[in-house]
């Protein structure tokens, strides 16, 4: 079993907290911890992630990438 931290720092939008969260439901991760914060000055959204699964993290990343407002994704 793989636990990993994933740092993401995407574009204001309401919704891309739920896209993130649907990727990790579709691809069997299992979310245990989420941080999300807004920083006002710049319209950006961080989230951190820590997250376990069997497959590799690859798979994620790939789809992640696939999200047009994500700026930044590093594990």
């Amino acid at each position: 079993m793989y636990k990993k931290k994933i740092f993401i720092q995407t574009e204001f939008q309401p919704e891309i907290l739920e896209r993130i969260l649907r990727i990790l439901r579709h691809r069997n991760f299992i979310n245990i911890n989420l941080n999300y914060k807004y920083n006002l000055n710049i319209n950006k959204i961080n989230i951190k992630i820590i997250l376990i699964n069997y497959k590799n993290i690859d798979i994620l990343l790939y789809q992640l990438k696939k999200i047009i407002d994500i700026n930044i994704i590093f594990i």
